[in-house]
């Protein structure tokens, strides 16, 4: 199962993206990857590469 959701902070100071990869066996979780990454700008390297696309 892989799971893909946009996180807030109650004041919408911030906000993330998560990522989550699950194993299930018999209806339950038994292995979880999960991934987040700050919404904010990215590091200067990778914007003079092109990286990336804005999500909104």
């Amino acid at each position: 199962m892989i799971s893909v959701v946009k996180v807030f902070l109650k004041d919408q100071s911030a906000s993330f993206h998560a990522v989550s990869f699950c194993k299930l066996e018999n209806g339950l979780i038994a292995e979880m990857d999960e991934y987040w990454a700050d919404d904010g700008a990215p590091p200067e390297w990778r914007q003079k590469l092109g990286f990336g696309t804005v999500i909104r």
